[in-house]
């Protein structure tokens, strides 16, 4: 999974057009510094695959 946030310049969507395996899903983070990490975190979709990843 490949989150990206508008206007992140360091996370950017496309990364499934070079990896087959990713996906990339849009989040919304904000317009103030969306690249902080604390923002990412706090989505669920992450909260979700870190768990799924937790009991394997």
């Amino acid at each position: 999974m490949n989150p990206h946030a508008a206007g992140d310049i360091v996370a950017q969507n496309g990364l499934a057009t070079v990896a087959a395996a990713v996906r990339d899903e849009p989040v919304h983070n904000g317009i103030a510094d969306p690249h902080v990490a604390l923002r990412y975190l706090d989505k669920q979709l992450l909260a979700d695959l870190i768990v799924k990843a937790s009991t394997l």
